[in-house]
């Protein structure tokens, strides 16, 4: 019986080797590919924080309500 490593990458490696067509470097992009460029983080329209600050807005009006009903509820649990 072989000796199982007990390093993730080694037995990543290990089972790489054994079936053909995993390793993503063995199939390159054809040439002229479009390659996606990446998102820069934190970047939005005027219209997206507008609708980012009504959402903020209402969702502090929801807790806000939720919070007034559960002490008007506790209050009439507790004082009838």
């Amino acid at each position: 019986m072989p000796q199982q490593p007990d390093d993730l990458d080694a037995r990543f490696a290990d089972v790489q080797s054994t079936i053909p067509g995993l390793s993503i470097m063995e199939h390159p992009a054809p040439a002229g590919a479009h390659r996606l460029e990446p998102r820069i983080p934190f970047r939005t329209t005027t219209f997206g924080l507008i609708v980012q600050l009504v959402s903020l807005v209402l969702a502090g009006y929801v807790i806000a309500l939720l919070s007034i009903m559960a002490v008007f509820i506790g209050c009439s649990i507790l004082f009838g």
